[in-house]
Parts: structure tokens; C-alpha cells; sequence
């Protein structure tokens, strides 16, 4: 039967340290598996840090753990089985009744933050079930979630052919629909062309990528921080997700008379957040991505051209790779898919961020387009998207950061280029390997939570039908 998740309600992943399964983890575990098995739930409750104390009562640690020992039984067998996507571990825990994945995160000081327990899915048997679906089954039976009016642009690229799917919500009813060339809102995976104009630069040997910044700007930066290209580019500068930032009167280009200055390189509202507001995440508040960040990477960048960063994403990137349907500001002619499922980010509706957050939110864009511009990444004349795909962080063995993707590895001689790009009221997956030549472009008119998971989902489900349509193409 399928395991019912049981959730710790207060399941805390906060400030979680990436730990491997080395001694003190695996002590800790044996320790957790004889605590459980014999009930002495009180002894296991003491590993939890106080902050999880103070929020969930032993009286209900004890009774999810009565809950669960009813539901699966006294523990057989407990083994590491991989790191989860926030970077915490996951165990394959084989129950009297069942199978289930126990999944821990800890503080810095080794002190259980958050516990839960979660499906496990028998990985042969998912095997047989993908290879029993067509790729158009696959989208259909994900796409069925999507809410009222939600909508799928989809391509997946093998080599040089690429096959679209539109798919749209109407009441219970899966409606097929012409939309490769329907236009979205790209939000984030506009910092993927952001990375690209850094990469194009430092080909141009206009900048080196882990040069500093500073010395594009006026004045020094508070508290003598100073932040390199790489840095901004994978998020390892520790810039906050999205500050309160004052916006100053230069940008918003207004003379006491009313009328427009003319638009020149660099915000000067980001110089003056850097030399004098800059307040830098903590370890237990910092993301992987932070669109500051990148709004700053191309705040430094048109320092370094000295052009407006409009103009850079015109030349450099709509022109030079003929991507006709891509547009920073969306025209006023132009419609775009309706949108549903928006999410709120926390911006201070008052203020005026739209030129302060170009580089790394706006944008917009077709599947079509998109996939254009990821079939570039296959071919031999373009050093700057080579240079991109060189991973520049590590956040495990098997998972780094290049020029803005998230890097995994099939195996030794292949790799997996992903980007999880969301906007208010959008959100896409856009997904490559150039070793494989293959690719799989989603596009979506929500930005809901999930929405958001669903289209992670159905990626991966596709990639996994691809590997395994070439393994039975080896084989025969």
C-alpha cells in the first residue's frame, strides 16, 4: 500500500547542515533506530535542538511516534540512501509493514532541527511504469493537477528535433493547445541571461570571473565588503533574497521639472544600498539564489559596457541568438498567456523596483524561444555558453553551480543543467544536457507552490523516460 506521509508538524529546515553519512551520523541513527524500536522516545527527543523543543511538546513527539510504530511497525533495517534537495540526508528504513525514507536536518551543532517521514518508491517499479508510458502519457497524468486554466508550453529537444506539447486546464477536461509561441512571463530565468552576459564578457576579457566589482562602483562598499562576478553569479556572495532598498530620485529619472533624464549605465540606487545599507544573510537566512544578487551582477555589468542593461539584452541576447519572441519589457501590444495562482513575494508595492530588478525577474519569453536558445548550448561556436556550463560551487559531491544553473551528473560522462525559474504568476523548468543533446523546456501561467513542484515533477519523470527510451534503443 502506499504509505500515508507522516509529518512532524513542526518540521523545521531552516539553518540545515548538509551532513554525509560518515560516524557520528551513522552513531546517531543506530541511536534513533534502538530509541524507537524500544520506545524510549524521551531519550531521542533530547537530540532535538531547544529552538525545536520550544516548539513541538514531547506530548506530541510521543504520539507521532506511537502513530507511526502503529502504522509500520518496529524498524528492520535503516541505510543511508542520498542527499534530499535541501541538502539534508535521506534513509531508507525498512518498517515491519512497509518501506519509508526518514529524512533528518540538523543545526551546526549536530542538534536535530526537523524529522519527517516520507514515501519510498520502489525505484524498479517506477522503472517499469515509465517504460509502460508514452511521453505524451507522462505529461497528460501530471498536467491533469494543474488548476482551473493552468497551462503547459512544453518542448523536449532530442538532438536536432524538438517536440511541442500545449496542454490547458478547462474544468475537469485536458485541452490540447497551439502554444509554443504563446509568450510567458520568465521571471527568474532572466538570470540565466544575466550569467550569459557575464560569460560573454569574460570572453571578451573584459572582466575575469572572480574579479571584484567594487572597482566598477563610486564609493567603497559598507564594511569594506567586497563581492566577485562568480560570487553574484552562484549565489555564494550571501546577498539577501530581496532587500528594502530606497529608491532613489536619478532612477527613477525625474528632473524638478518632470521630465525623463536620459537613461544611463548603472543604478544608482544599488551604489547606495551597497556603500551604506548593505545588511548580508546569515548562514541560518541565506538562499541558494538571491535576485538581488543577480539584479547587482547586471547593475556591474552595464558599469563594465557602460550601456543600459536593456541595451545589453537586446544585442547580446535577443539578437545574437535569434530569439524574435523574447522580449525584457513586455510591449503594450503584445498579449501574453493570462496568468492564475499568483504568489507574494513581499515587495513594498509602493516602491518603483522595476529597472532595479531587470537583470533577474523580468523578461518574457516563448517555448520556442527558449528552446532556441538552449539548442545553442549544443553547438561548437559559442565559448561564452561553454564557459557557462563550468561548474563554480559545490554544494555536494554530485550537485554544484555553474554560470546560473544547478549542475547534476547522470553518471561520469554526462550531466544535468537545470534552472527552477518563478516569477508572481508565472514559473518554468528549463533543463538541458549537452552531452546528450537533449533538453525539456516547461512553461507555465502559475506560479503557485504546486504548480511550481509539479513541473519539477513531470521534468524529471521526462528526463527518466528519455534515458531509459535510449537505453532500450542500446539495446536493440
Amino acid at each position: 500500500m502506499m504509505l500515508k506521509r507522516l509529518l512532524l508538524f513542526c518540521c523545521l529546515f531552516i539553518g540545515s547542515l548538509a551532513v554525509q553519512a560518515q560516524n557520528p551520523l551513522g552513531q546517531m541513527i543506530e541511536g534513533f533506530k534502538e530509541d524507537y524500536n524500544t520506545s524510549n522516545y524521551d531519550k531521542f527527543y533530547h537530540r532535538f535542538s531547544e529552538s525545536l523543543q520550544s516548539k513541538v511538546p514531547y506530548p506530541a513527539v510521543e504520539a507521532f511516534f506511537d502513530e507511526m510504530k502503529q502504522n509500520l511497525g518496529s524498524i528492520v533495517k535503516i541505510e543511508y540512501y542520498g542527499i534530499n534537495d535541501d541538502q539534508t540526508p535521506l534513509f531508507k528504513t525498512q518498517f515491519e509493514k512497509d518501506t519509508a525514507i526518514v529524512n533528518f536536518a540538523f543545526d551546526d551543532e549536530a542538534n536535530i532541527v526537523g524529522f519527517r517521514i516520507l514515501d519510498y518508491v520502489n525505484q524498479d517499479d517506477l522503472r517499469e511504469d515509465l517504460i509502460s508510458k508514452s511521453r505524451e502519457d507522462i505529461i497528460r497524468e501530471n498536467a491533469a493537477f494543474l488548476p482551473e486554466e493552468g497551462q503547459i508550453a512544453l518542448a523536449i529537444i532530442k538532438n536536432d528535433q524538438v517536440f511541442y506539447y500545449g496542454i490547458k486546464k478547462r474544468g475537469n477536461n485536458l485541452v490540447e493547445v497551439e502554444n509554443k509561441n504563446g509568450v510567458f512571463a520568465l521571471g527568474t530565468f532572466t538570470s540565466i541571461f544575466t550569467n550569459t552576459l557575464l560569460a560573454q564578457a569574460a570572453v571578451e576579457e573584459k572582466v575575469k570571473l572572480w574579479e571584484d566589482i567594487n572597482a566598477y562602483y563610486p564609493q567603497p562598499f559598507k564594511d569594506t565588503l567586497t563581492f566577485s562576478f562568480s560570487s553574484l553569479a552562484n549565489g555564494s556572495a550571501q546577498l539577501p533574497f530581496f532587500p528594502k532598498i530606497t529608491v532613489v530620485s536619478e532612477d527613477l529619472g525625474v528632473q524638478k521639472k518632470g521630465k525623463k533624464n536620459k537613461k544611463t549605465a548603472g543604478s544608482v540606487s544599488i551604489a547606495n544600498y551597497l556603500a551604506h545599507d548593505i545588511v548580508l544573510d546569515t548562514v541560518q537566512t541565506r538562499g541558494r539564489f538571491s535576485i538581488f544578487g543577480i539584479s547587482v551582477l547586471g547593475d556591474a555589468l552595464t558599469r563594465v559596457y557602460e550601456k543600459p542593461y536593456a541595451s545589453l539584452f537586446q544585442t547580446q541576447i535577443v539578437n545574437k541568438y535569434g530569439l524574435t519572441s523574447t522580449y525584457l519589457v513586455k510591449p503594450k501590444r503584445l498579449k501574453a498567456i493570462e496568468s492564475i495562482g499568483k504568489v507574494d513575494l513581499g515587495l513594498d508595492k509602493k516602491a518603483n523596483y522595476f529597472d532595479i530588478f531587470l537583470p533577474s525577474t523580468q523578461g518574457y519569453s516563448t517555448v520556442e524561444d527558449i528552446t532556441q536558445y538552449v539548442q545553442a548550448y549544443f553547438k561548437p561556436d559559442h565559448p561564452e555558453l561553454d564557459l557557462m556550463q563550468k561548474p563554480t560551487s559545490m554544494i555536494t559531491q554530485y550537485d554544484w553551480i555553474s554560470l546560473g544553473w544547478r549542475l547534476n551528473f547522470f553518471g561520469a560522462d554526462a550531466s544535468l543543467y537545470f534552472h527552477r525559474g518563478i516569477d508572481v504568476a508565472y514559473s518554468n523548468f528549463v533543463s538541458f544536457s549537452p552531452e546528450r543533446k537533449e533538453g525539456v523546456i516547461v512553461l507555465t501561467n502559475s506560479s503557485e507552490d504546486e504548480v511550481v513542484q509539479l513541473i519539477e515533477n513531470l521534468s524529471f519523470q521526462l528526463w527518466s523516460k528519455l534515458v531509459l527510451e535510449d537505453k532500450e534503443v542500446a539495446i536493440e
